[in-house]
């Protein structure tokens, strides 16, 4: 037997912790079993067992890299289950500073939905189709989802396919309506962006009309979709002009007492020219990592998030669109491997009328093939099962380093140490 490639050791008040990456377990370790672990004693049998069990010792022979590489490429190339994310528009009601999106008036045509349907029915050998609904602002379009809702849950029906349907909007047209026809629809959340207590929100998520309060409007959407049984996952992009301003946006969040919520700490970043007047007020990846951390433990001490939330999560890869049967579709049928190239037609890689799944596009595998295990650093690090080299576009624009990362994931660890059991 062995020591983990994957185990971080580390010290919290005088005693040794271990924590394993590939398989998230996190244990104490006396003098007895850390030098089992260590292999500087006899083995201990039922220390060895425990430490084997946790998967912080492993057998000689066992390659736990290429265990890494099987569980990312099975999920890469796993056909069970589609997912789409449909913008039946780029139009929206608001006009954000930083959004990256080519907003149009275009909508989904019925030749268009037509073809989306013909499409998903093609693949007949699913047991899950997961759809996210995207713009724009889709509640602008909300008869266009109910229609093509209707279809896809008759394909599902008709085909033994579970159906999985969720939402991102802004929130400003949540109605007691509204919000009641998303739960017929199968909508299960809807995630809600709030840049920070009302001022600094109604500034940076404007409404097109000027002088409206979308920040009351955003808290009214997340109340009624609670009642109707929807989780709310609430997103909060943060940069260097409103992040003194959060802590107090988490107590007004805290106020309201929500039912059933979840908080997601974003890094506002640039994906397209258009974010340029505003690109100097972006944090980088690296000063991100100890801001977020950070924000989650007043969220924690508000109760607005669980202790385990600073436990990193092994996963298989970082995002949906690096996996094959992954697809962002447009208002004109044009299709895309991530939802934030949608609109910039040199970057579709085909449209789902004469749709080639057999044959890929140059496109289309500058997601499909990237991976993890052609960078020396990602191969030879800890923190690869918890991390997978992070976003496609990112890493093709930019080096990161992974030191503020282990010194986030320590600290998150001591977080949690101090709080579970204490």
């Amino acid at each position: 037997m062995k020591s983990s490639f994957y185990n971080i050791q580390f010290e919290y008040k005088g005693n040794i912790f271990v924590f394993n990456t590939l398989r998230g377990a996190l244990a104490g370790l006396d003098d007895e079993y850390l030098d089992v672990l260590q292999g500087k004693k006899e083995k201990n049998i039922n220390a060895a067992k425990e430490l084997i069990n946790q998967g912080f010792m492993v057998e000689d022979d066992l390659n736990e890299y290429e265990s890494v590489k099987n569980n990312f490429f099975r999920g890469k190339y796993s056909d069970g289950m589609l997912s789409i994310t449909i913008l039946p528009s780029l139009a929206c009601n608001f006009r954000c500073p930083y959004c990256y999106q080519c907003e149009t008036t275009e909508t989904m045509s019925e030749d268009v939905v037509a073809d989306l349907i013909s499409f998903v029915n093609s693949f007949t050998d699913i047991h899950e189709l997961d759809v996210c609904w995207f713009g724009g602002e889709p509640l602008l379009q909300l008869k266009i989802i109910e229609k093509i809702t209707c279809m896809l849950r008759d394909f599902c029906r008709e085909n033994g396919v579970e159906y999985n349907a969720s939402m991102v909007s802004n929130g400003y047209l949540l109605s007691k309506k509204y919000v009641a026809l998303l739960k017929d629809l199968q909508v299960r959340n809807v995630q809600i962006t709030i840049d920070g207590p009302k001022e600094i929100h109604n500034k940076r998520r404007r409404h097109k009309a000027d002088d409206i309060d979308t920040f009351s409007k955003c808290l009214k959407g997340i109340a009624l979709l609670n009642e109707c049984g929807i989780r709310a996952d609430i997103r909060i992009n943060v940069d260097k002009s409103n992040v003194e301003t959060i802590e107090e946006l988490l107590e007004i969040i805290a106020r309201e007492q929500f039912d059933d919520i979840t908080l997601d700490f974003a890094r506002v970043r640039s994906f397209t020219e258009k974010c340029a007047d505003v690109d100097n007020s972006f944090f980088s990846i690296e000063e991100f990592e100890k801001i977020e951390l950070e924000l989650k433990k007043k969220a924690y001490y508000l109760g607005l998030c669980d202790i385990d939330s600073f436990l990193p999560r092994t996963k298989t890869i970082y995002c949906g669109a690096e996996k094959t049967r992954n697809y962002s579709i447009g208002p004109a049928g044009d299709m895309y491997k991530c939802w934030c190239d949608v609109g910039k037609i040199d970057l579709s890689f085909g449209n789902i009328k004469n749709a080639e799944r057999d044959m890929l596009t140059d496109k289309e595998l500058s997601y499909l093939s990237f991976s993890p295990f052609s960078d020396k650093e990602c191969i030879n690090c800890k923190l690869l099962p918890i991390c997978m080299k992070g976003c496609v576009k990112e890493a093709h624009q930019i080096k990161t380093s992974c030191r503020e990362k282990q010194e986030a994931v320590l600290e998150g660890l001591r977080f949690y140490l101090e709080n579970c059991y204490e």
